[in-house]
């Protein structure tokens, strides 16, 4: 019996020596052939096996390309429509926020499919497209003092725009913002005063001042402009009465403009829930380094009369001065560590056309 153990077990190294010489024979011969059996194998494990997917959302404007500085990220809450275009994944993973959004497009699946991954991007509009639209055309690139102006003249005679800048509005009527998130509701409420004072500013044009539209001087922010939840409303209460008591923040003043040069800039682009706290904190920093924000005099600080008017919004005269310190530049952050305090105060009426 021992003898016969070891035969039997030269006859399986012997077996297995053979099996090993014809694996070497043949194996050069299916190198890179797709018709390898081990090729064929590991394919059809890798299609077996579900892609990586990532859901995520982005906006971008129209006009512009899908690339990483146009991007920014919120999650998808809805459903979307069908592919638009293919982005890769190493842009999704550069994607940074835009300074100013405009139309909303989503991105639905980013799949990696072992190195193969691609992205499908889908229309999904926003509720401010429209209004993002005539922005967009005509609200001019900030000048050399940071200001942007708006060409009330050039809306007034399109009637196409003013029509579609109407009909926003109406559409903006039919909401109920009390059923919207918190951003989003600061947004609509933003979006709807900057939309009506364009209305009513077109509606009067030419005017030298918002001013003058009202009684000695008063303009028109105690008028009953438009409706919410079906009821006869004013700008001062979406600013005063809604924004700044619901929704308590410094940041609410530079997102509603009075169509006024010492007003914060109106920006190319309705406000929008996902880059909301990111772009108006730009919008502060732009507005507090401008000449129109602040400036350094030989006495100290002469800063807008915004933060005379709502120094209770900003947090007094200490909190203030923190407030401008956060945004501001260089040379102005300088000034307010060296001990520069605010002694003046001004504001242009001017409309910023």
């Amino acid at each position: 019996m021992p003898r016969l153990l070891t035969k039997k077990s030269t006859f399986k190294k012997s077996m297995l020596l053979m099996t090993a010489g014809l694996i070497l024979i043949t194996t050069p011969a299916y190198a890179g052939n797709p018709d390898c059996p081990l090729h064929k194998k590991m394919a059809a494990q890798q299609a077996q096996q579900s892609p990586v997917v990532q859901t995520v959302a982005v906006y971008v404007s129209p006009q512009q390309q899908i690339t990483p500085a146009s991007l920014s990220v919120a999650p998808l809450t809805q459903p979307i429509a069908q592919p638009l275009t293919q982005v890769s994944p190493s842009i999704i993973q550069q994607i940074e926020t835009p300074q100013r959004v405009e139309n909303t497009v989503a991105i639905k699946e980013v799949q990696n499919n072992y190195g193969s991954g691609t992205a499908q991007a889908s229309v999904k509009a926003s509720p401010h497209a429209a209004f993002t639209g005539i922005l967009s055309k005509y609200v001019s690139a900030p000048d050399g003092q940071g200001l942007t102006h708006f060409n009330y003249n050039g809306l007034k005679a399109n009637g196409a725009d003013k029509a579609a800048l109407d009909n926003y509005i109406k559409d903006l009527e039919g909401v109920n913002p009390n059923n919207l998130p918190q951003n989003e509701a600061i947004a609509f409420y933003a979006n709807l005063y900057n939309a009506v004072t364009v209305q009513v500013i077109v509606d009067n044009y030419p005017v030298k001042s918002i001013k003058k539209l009202g009684p000695l001087g008063s303009g028109p922010w105690k008028k009953k402009l438009f409706t919410l939840n079906g009821e006869p409303s004013s700008l001062n209460a979406v600013e005063h009465d809604i924004l700044r008591k619901q929704f308590p923040s410094p940041y609410v003043h530079y997102m509603v403009n009075c169509a006024s040069v010492g007003c914060p800039n109106l920006l190319n682009s309705a406000w929008e829930a996902s880059s909301l706290d990111r772009v108006k904190e730009q919008a502060a920093a732009d507005y507090i380094n401008s000449p129109r924000g602040v400036q350094i005099t030989s006495k100290g600080l002469k800063v807008s009369s915004i933060f005379k008017w709502f120094k209770g919004d900003f947090g007094g005269n200490s909190g203030l001065l923190q407030h401008i310190r956060k945004h501001a530049r260089p040379e102005l952050a300088q000034a307010i560590d060296n001990g520069a305090q605010v002694v003046d105060y001004g504001y242009d009426w001017s409309l910023n056309e």
